[in-house]
Parts: C-alpha cells; sequence; structure tokens
C-alpha cells in the first residue's frame, strides 16, 4: 500500500510578491557540488534556484570550499583553534568536554560568517553532530535544522557499533533538536522516527521533500536511445546503499540472460559483513563472480562526475536503488527526473517517493531475490519501463520542481520568524 503524499506538496508555482521572508543563511558540509559530492550540498544548489526566482538571497556558509569558488554568496568558515580552556577540560575532563568545545567554536566561528553577510533573517543547517544546538543557543535569529540523516539512522544502518562515542553524538543530536527553533525533514518516516526514539513532539515540525531540477528534454531518457540489456547502480559501495545486494541480485539475472549488463558506480570504503568483514568492491566481484565471463558483463566505475551519471542514466534500460534505508534518496529521484525507469526499496523516504508500478517499481528491502525479479520484469518488458518511466517524470515536475519546494521552504521560514518574535 503506497504511503499517501501530503497534498501541500502539490503546489503551484510561487509568487514572490507573497514572500515574506528576504535573506537566509544555508549551512553546508562543502561546495561546491564539483568539490565534493555531497547530497545536502546538492540540497543547498537545488533550494537556491528556486529561492533565487522568489527573490530571496540566501548565502552559503561551508567548512570546505574549493579555492576556484569565487562566488560572493559562498563564505568560507573555518574552527578556530582551541583555547587553553579547553586544552584544561579535554586533559581533565575527556572527550566529551574536548567535543563540547568544538561545537561552541564551530557555532562562534559560524555566526561570525553568518553576522559578515548581513541581515540574515534565519540559519538553516543539518543534524549532524548536533552541533546546531550550540548554534542555536548563541544565534540571534531562529536557527532551522534539516533532517538529512541524524546519526542513529545513517550510522546504524552502516553498522557503526553502538558505543560510547555513538551514545554521545546521539545524545548532542537530541539535545539539538530540543533547542531549535524548527525541524524540517525530508521525509514523514524519518520525522516519525525521530520523534519516537527520542521522546520529542516537535510540534512545529515540517516535512518539505528536496528539491530536484527537471532534465531538458535533450537529457532525458529514451526507449530508443537506451541499451535495453543495460542496469545501471550509482551509489557507494557499502552496506547502507545497498552495493552487495545489488551485486547478489546481478547474479541471478545473469543466470536467466546472460547477455545483461551491470554498469557500477560505486566510489565507497566497502560492505561490512554480519561478522564485521569489510568487502572492497574488488574482493566481493570475485567471491560472487568467479567465472570471468560473468565478470566481462560488469562494468564497475569510482568517482563519476555529474554530467558523466547522467549520460549513464540515459544509456540504461534502467537505475536502481537497493538501500537499506534512505532518508529520502536524491539518486532516486534525479533519475525519476530524467524519466529513467527505476526499481527501488519500499524503505525509509523511499516508499514516499516511488509507488509500486506507477512511477517505478519497488522490491522487499534487503532481499536480493526480490530485487532481481524487479530488475528482471522491466528487462523482459521495454513498454512498461518506458510508461514507468514518463509517469516519473511528471511526478518530479509536480512534487520537486525547485520552485515547488523553495515555496514550502520559505512558507516555513516565515512561519519560524514569526514564532521567534512573538
Amino acid at each position: 500500500m503506497p504511503i499517501t503524499t501530503d497534498p501541500d506538496m502539490l503546489q503551484t508555482m510561487p509568487d514572490a510578491s507573497q514572500t515574506s521572508v528576504r535573506s537566509v543563511a544555508l549551512v553546508t558540509p562543502s561546495w561546491p557540488m564539483s568539490h565534493k559530492p555531497n547530497g545536502i550540498v546538492s540540497y543547498t544548489a537545488n533550494l537556491r534556484e528556486g529561492l533565487q526566482r522568489l527573490d530571496v538571497r540566501s548565502t552559503v556558509h561551508s567548512l570546505e570550499t574549493s579555492a576556484d569558488c569565487g562566488d560572493d554568496f559562498v563564505r568560507r568558515f573555518s574552527i578556530d583553534s582551541p583555547t587553553f580552556r579547553d586544552k584544561l577540560q579535554l586533559k581533565f575532563s575527556g572527550t566529551i568536554a574536548h567535543e563540547t568545545g568544538i561545537a561552541r567554536r564551530f557555532a562562534q566561528s559560524l555566526l561570525r560568517s553568518v553576522e559578515q553577510a548581513g541581515d540574515v533573517e534565519l540559519i538553516e543547517m543539518e543534524e549532524s553532530f548536533g552541533w546546531f544546538g550550540q548554534v542555536a543557543r548563541d544565534a540571534h535569529v531562529p536557527v532551522v535544522v534539516r533532517l538529512h540523516g541524524p546519526w542513529f539512522l545513517n550510522g546504524l544502518i552502516n553498522g557503526v557499533p553502538e558505543d560510547d562515542a555513538f551514545a554521545r553524538r546521539d545524545a548532542a543530536e537530541r539535545e539539538g533538536l530540543s533547542l531549535a527553533a524548527g525541524v524540517s525533514s525530508v521525509s514523514y518516516d524519518v520525522l516519525r522516527r525521530v520523534r519516537e526514539r527520542y521522546k520529542l513532539e516537535l510540534p512545529h515540525a515540517r516535512v518539505i521533500p528536496n528539491p530536484v531540477p527537471p532534465v531538458a528534454e535533450e537529457d532525458r531518457w529514451s526507449l530508443e536511445t537506451c541499451d535495453r540489456n543495460t542496469v545501471l547502480f550509482v551509489g557507494r559501495f557499502d552496506r547502507h546503499k545497498g552495493g552487495d545486494l545489488i551485486l547478489d541480485a546481478f547474479a541471478r539475472i545473469l543466470q536467466q540472460k546472460p547477455d545483461a549488463r551491470l554498469i557500477l558506480v560505486a566510489p565507497g570504503r566497502g560492505v561490512i559483513d554480519e561478522s564485521n568483514t569489510i568487502w572492497s568492491v574488488e574482493n566481493y566481484l570475485n567471491r560472487t563472480f568467479p567465472n570471468p565471463r560473468s565478470r566481462e558483463q560488469i562494468e564497475v566505475r569510482g568517482f563519476t562526475k555529474p554530467e558523466e551519471i547522467r549520460k549513464l542514466r540515459r544509456s540504461a534500460l534502467l537505475t536502481v536503488v537497493p538501500s537499506r534505508y534512505e532518508t529520502f534518496s536524491m539518486t532516486a529521484v534525479e533519475a525519476m527526473s530524467a524519466g529513467c525507469p527505476l526499481v527501488a526499496a519500499r524503505v525509509g523516504g523511499l516508499a514516499e517517493i516511488v509507488t509500486h508500478e506507477l512511477n517505478g517499481l519497488t522490491f522487499e528491502g534487503g532481499s536480493a531475490a526480490s530485487l532481481a525479479t524487479q530488475i528482471a520484469r522491466l528487462l523482459a518488458d521495454p513498454a512498461l519501463a518506458e510508461q514507468l518511466g514518463r509517469q516519473a517524470r511528471r511526478d518530479c515536475e509536480s512534487k520537486y520542481h525547485p520552485d515547488v519546494v523553495a515555496k514550502m521552504t520559505i512558507d516555513y521560514y516565515a512561519d519560524m520568524i514569526k514564532k521567534r518574535s512573538e
């Protein structure tokens, strides 16, 4: 049963004359996308497009920027060196005090950067490490936390042990959420899980999807020009993104269709299995495909530029997103925006994006057999693939267009600014 999308997502294009917010600060881990690929950076870049058309000024504040960035709206800041007091805290109190010192220095440096940007009415930043809690304490404007992927979700799915360091980070993120002026979430699933884990009501939280720009007609997927035997995977080769699942599923596919091909765009440190063994992509391939003939059907790529990924999406019959969990999945929506047929796991935010047999096919999360079954369906029925891809593109334009998401975002910002003033 598909999850119903909030009707607020189905909005018309924004009217700039109705916008009351004029200037915001957006915090990212790096900038631009070409410097270090990251879903938060992609989200920020796409959101800025919509905000600009609303006549909203947005400055980007980042710890890492490329040397040739050269944009007036981008401000790079750095965490100040530890003070003598911080060093004493580290000596006598251990790591927790040291982490508190880092959070404080991060907040001080960020807020100086925001102040230099001038006339900022609101700050939006991610939840990582809970540093936003210190920013919320010190800021003179509302701080909205954007739930891209809390550590208790993304950390655990990657096999991170629940040790003391995990517990400290988890507690810091919870404390920060309790201090934020507002919380926006990429999906209903993430917001529900955060409320349940932290026992926080978060009454002013709102679900706002990530924006994805529409794809020009000449760059869209087409049945006439794709290779009908090719399957594409784009994602880190780790447990989270399910790099092992697509290889296990493709081994089954080759038994039915020996001429099938897989393009694996999969940088990453490796997949952690149940015994805590880390499998690199090469080691996993050697174990799963001992036959050299089968290995010839798989093309492995590491880091690949976005423009090359777009070409690969057009060249394949279908794109696969086999993640064990996703808060949202930019990879899925970017493929759908280009009209690419999609097979995706029924997990987390993906289940709110992909509706089985309407705008894609879904499979049981974590099951290579279920994934192989749905891939085989599209390989055997290109007409169905074309139908699903066409509807996926339409859905993206109505729900995830940067103008639609920017209007939802700025309306929420305005509510948070008004709430803070009251």
